[in-house]
């Protein structure tokens, strides 16, 4: 790579060299090399949470999903229940005039409950509560009433509905979930300590319903649905993500390229470290490669010709 203006140097070979807004690329040849600036790495890879002796799956969870958040989640849930109740007329025999506040230990297992129902799947939620012999399981029944379970359902909330202006062109289309996403990105960086070798790519969150910015991605596995950017270990461990949905200018920086911003954008915890950053070609560039030299990690990362 070449710094400099859109003319063509000296060799003058047009096969080996593409122009591209003040770069060109070239390829070397002879005796010519390229050896990168040597970083020290800075770090050691481990858990930073605190565990058991003996830790249980449900302790890794945890270590993720920690009391800070699901007192979020309850005090949120309550919230919303208080106001939609307030606000609305409640038919007299409605389930709705049957609720009462939740707390931490109901949240955990209507958390549980709803984890379980992605292994063990009916195609109807009443089922997992029926009493025949066929689909009976016996778990959901003799940890909440289905009714109630349908109440959390109804009032599960992430965020406070008087902050929010639907009609505002601006606003923040993941304003609903966006206060438990900010915490569990958190927690990812906190949990964690990754080792020398990152790296940036997306991945798709099934989902086929009704949603402005719902992605379609042919070489994924689930090819509808909500698109996630991820800075993840060698080993796949999410160490921080942004959700795509459309309008990311506040959450990216304007001095880069999306494409560019991405990437710095969630590096910003592990710069000046000697990381090694692994990309595919929707984000090499110049321009990200040199911020990262600058801050004392190396892009690796195939190239596009006309970049």
């Amino acid at each position: 790579m070449e710094g400099g203006d859109d003319e063509d140097d000296d060799d003058n070979q047009p096969s080996t060299k593409t122009q591209c807004s003040g770069w060109s690329w070239k390829l070397l040849g002879g005796d010519t090399t390229y050896m990168p600036p040597r970083f020290t790495f800075h770090g050691e890879e481990k858990i930073t949470g605190t565990l058991p002796a003996n830790p249980t799956a449900f302790d890794f969870f945890s270590l993720y999903f920690d009391d800070d958040i699901i007192d979020l989640i309850v005090a949120e849930t309550n919230r919303y229940a208080d106001q939609y109740i307030s606000r609305n007329e409640i038919a007299p025999h409605s389930p709705v005039k049957t609720w009462q506040p939740t707390d931490r230990d109901e949240m955990k297992t209507f958390l549980g409950l709803a984890t379980l129902m992605g292994i063990v799947f009916k195609p109807r939620l009443s089922m997992y509560w029926s009493t025949d012999s066929i689909y009976k399981t016996d778990i959901f029944g003799s940890c909440i009433a289905c009714d109630r379970f349908l109440l959390w359902l109804k009032f599960l909330y992430f965020s406070d509905n008087d902050l929010f202006d639907a009609k505002d062109p601006n606003r923040d289309r993941l304003f609903k979930i966006r206060p438990l996403v900010s915490v569990i990105c958190d927690r990812c960086a906190n949990v964690y300590s990754p080792g020398w070798d990152l790296c940036v790519d997306e991945s798709i969150v099934l989902f086929k319903g009704r949603l402005a910015f719902k992605q379609f991605i042919r070489t994924k596995r689930e090819q509808f649905g909500i698109k996630l950017f991820e800075l993840c270990t060698s080993n796949g461990i999410i160490l921080d993500f942004l959700v795509y949905h459309g309008k990311m200018n506040e959450e990216l920086l304007p001095q880069f390229q999306i494409s560019e911003s991405i990437p710095v954008t969630v590096m910003q915890r592990y710069l000046n470290k000697g990381h090694r950053l692994f990309v595919d070609n929707y984000y090499t560039t110049p321009a990200l490669a040199l911020h990262l030299l600058d801050n004392n990690m190396k892009l690796m990362g195939t190239v596009r010709a006309n970049r």
